[in-house]
């Protein structure tokens, strides 16, 4: 017990010094290299309680990562897996400090300098590593690390086709085996009957019911998921670093992979759904944030002392439920539930937006190796991709909707090559987009007027959260969340209308005079505004609306979109829907956006909209200008010559500034209350933007997807 003290003084020295001096000055120096030789021969047997091995393993990770040093370093780390240490005891701290022992290998396995010392070792290190798991002697997150190991080690020798495939070969049978996907995932009945906790109100009855052997069940899914994406994450990464095509090693696992993902999600998005939440019963607060998550988000804890503290403060010790770990998810509990519901929808997002980003460029190698992009090669799956998004959409959270448009559809739309733009993007962006402009306008609206339209969430109203109220702090989350998911949405409408998530690539063209005319391709808003109207009219409205919300970030991002629609529009002579509503419903939110305190930072470019808009639609903004306090027929038309003798766009923004000043801060900002911009949803024609009508115009390929049964769940292949 008297070693915690000084190792974690001597971790926090090592880590200080090392990153202070240069590499080679660290990999040289013989007071550190006499201090790793008593690290390795110190004994385990001492080495009893979580803190020290997690200290231990850090002092080991501090000195390690130098080419002479990571081999003997990684055995070592490896003899503490392997030994009695921490296995059979329960705690946290002690599961948590083996776990850093694996993530430790991977951390020195990751670094440049030393994976080629590594690749001589490749071949034992793989057999003692399958070795120790074929024995339990390390749980499955130790287990995933040190397998993401091997992959990088495997992939500095271009040999990470066969590393994946060996790899992946065990979680390939599993998941692969009919009996088993027809047992846990035909449905959201089976999948709860399968990896759900006593109290589940679908099992409660159930005399068969075996909690060890479903906390087994949900441990192997929950990690295999982590497994899967966490590689295909790693491989990413090394294209985007290294300009590597080791991604593609991914290609030939995509016959078992994404069928288990797809039903997985679908069954998980169902237990949100009225009749799902009746099969949990009392474990209905599973889908809720727990007591610990929510002080995260409050930025308390229970007891007052700060989320950071917490966390180390509570691992292990009775009355502080580390609901945020993994570490007891076989356990029979809602916690574990939870964590298995949150990690499972989690990672299989994220392991769908990998996909979408994984692309042949050169031809011949496409042809060679029988693959373009996933669009190409799941193009005949993309209505149950539909279903996987817009199932009971309607009744999931605000943080599950978020990861679904941050982690999945950003990436879906961002990467899709124009040929497949009706395929995917016709089927999936229509309906999507309609139920945000619905969903996010209602929020905001609640909010705005005080009315009680945002979910409340039944775990926190159970407790007291530091000393907040709990109707305060529920409203507190329950706005974040909202914020987030406002947010999040308007990158993906950047997305649509520009590429990237911040406008870069249309300003950045726009500024060196590039013409939309002549790119290539076109944005994904521009493809909308031809063959699916109606999705391009959701898409205004909601920026247009955004603009009234009280919050930064999303704000600054509408601005840029509503620029970007006033660029796209014909400056044509005949009236057309299109002008009306940038006319009326853009001008009027432009307007009113003046005065909120949110928007203070970014009011040029408010007024840029606004002169853009008056000098393009000067007959349709007049009347609104006119009814105005303090503006008449005289001043507007002294304001319309100066726009014409001032040139520089600085100079007009200007004198939009004065003009609205005249009327006052008090009726511009009741503009948005009465005239609610953008709340509805403008019905537009291709006409209205310069281009022919398309007759063949995308439409869904689900229309029962919103229903509350559960659509069946069809094989991919």
């Amino acid at each position: 017990k008297g070693l915690d003290i000084p190792l974690e003084a001597v971790t926090h020295l090592l880590a200080t010094a090392t990153a202070a001096c240069s590499s080679s000055v660290a990999g040289q120096s013989p007071s550190l290299e006499a201090l790793l030789v008593k690290l390795l021969n110190f004994p385990l047997v001492m080495m009893t309680q979580g803190g020290i091995i997690m200290q231990f393993v850090k002092c080991l990770e501090s000195i390690g990562g130098h080419i002479h040093r990571v081999v003997p370093v990684i055995k070592y780390l490896l003899t503490l897996l392997r030994a009695d240490v921490g296995v059979n005891l329960s705690t946290d701290e002690n599961k948590a400090a083996r776990q850093q022992a694996a993530t430790t290998v991977l951390s020195l396995a990751s670094k440049d300098e030393v994976v080629g010392a590594l690749q001589q070792h490749l071949a034992p290190l793989m057999e003692q590593i399958q070795e120790m798991w074929n024995q339990r002697a390390i749980r499955p997150g130790e287990r995933n690390a040190l397998y993401e190991a091997i992959l990088v080690i495997s992939a500095a020798c271009n040999q990470q086709q066969k590393a994946l495939d060996w790899l992946w070969s065990e979680t390939c049978q599993h998941w692969s085996n009919p009996q088993w996907q027809e047992k846990a995932l035909s449905d959201g009945v089976s999948m709860l009957r399968t990896i759900g906790i006593k109290s589940c109100a679908c099992v409660a009855n159930d005399p068969t019911f075996d909690p060890v052997k479903n906390g087994e069940e949900r441990l192997q899914l929950y990690h295999g998921i982590q497994l899967v994406e966490r590689l295909s994450r790693r491989l990413l990464a090394m294209k985007r670093r290294k300009g590597s095509d080791a991604y593609l090693a991914i290609v030939p696992h995509f016959k078992w992979t994404i069928p288990v993902v797809a039903r997985l999600l679908r069954c998980l998005h169902y237990i949100a759904s009225p009749e799902g939440r009746k099969l949990l019963g009392a474990c209905e607060s599973a889908l809720d944030l727990s007591r610990v998550e929510a002080a995260f988000m409050l930025g308390i804890t229970p007891n007052g002392v700060s989320p950071s503290a917490f966390v180390s403060a509570s691992a292990g010790r009775s009355g502080f439920p580390m609901t945020s770990s993994n570490l007891a998810m076989e356990g029979d509990s809602i916690e574990a539930l939870r964590t298995f519901i949150r990690g499972m929808r989690d990672s299989s997002y994220q392991f769908l937006g990998i996909l979408c980003q994984i692309k042949v460029a050169d031809d011949n190698l496409a042809v060679r190796i029988g693959f373009k992009s996933f669009y190409d090669t799941m193009s005949s799956a993309s209505n149950e991709f539909y279903a996987v998004v817009m199932e009971n959409i309607q009744y999931q959270g605000d943080r599950a909707t978020r990861m679904l448009v941050r982690a999945f559809i950003c990436q879906l739309v961002k990467h899709c090559p124009q040929a497949s733009f009706r395929q995917w993007l016709g089927t999936i962006l229509p309906p999507l987009l309609q139920h945000m402009h619905t969903r996010l306008t209602t929020a905001w609206h609640s909010h705005l007027t005080g009315q009680n339209g945002c979910n409340r969430n039944p775990s926190v109203q159970q407790h007291q959260l530091g000393g907040v109220s709990t109707d305060v702090s529920e409203e507190l989350l329950a706005e974040g969340s909202m914020r987030e998911i406002t947010r999040e949405h308007l990158s993906l409408i950047l997305i649509i209308a520009t590429g990237d998530e911040q406008g870069h690539t249309y300003f950045r063209n726009k500024k060196g005079g590039k013409s939309s005319q002549n790119e290539v391709t076109p944005t994904v808003l521009e493809w909308l505004s031809v063959e699916c109207v109606q999705a391009a009219s959701c898409l205004m409205a909601t920026a247009v609306a955004a603009l009234t919300w009280p919050d930064t970030e999303t704000g600054m991002k509408a601005i840029k979109a509503c620029r970007i629609v006033v660029g796209m529009t014909p400056k044509a002579a005949q009236f057309s829907a299109l002008h009306s509503f940038i006319a009326k419903d853009m001008f009027t939110a432009c307007m009113s956006c003046l005065t909120l305190s949110s928007h203070a930072d970014f009011q040029a470019e408010i007024l840029s909209v606004l002169r853009d808009i008056i000098v393009s639609h000067s007959d349709l903004v007049s009347p609104m200008l006119l009814s105005m306090p303090n503006i008449n027929e005289g001043i507007l038309s002294s304001f319309h010559q100066a726009m014409q003798t001032r040139g520089s766009e600085k100079d007009q923004r200007n004198l939009v500034r004065k003009l609205l000043l005249r009327s006052g801060g008090v009726e511009l900002k009741a503009l948005a209350q009465q005239h609610s911009p953008g709340s509805k949803i403008p019905q537009l024609q291709s006409s209205d933007f310069g281009k022919k009508k398309n007759a063949q115009a995308a439409t869904p390929l689900l229309e029962t997807v919103l229903s509350t049964e559960q659509s069946p769940l069809t094989n991919l292949f």
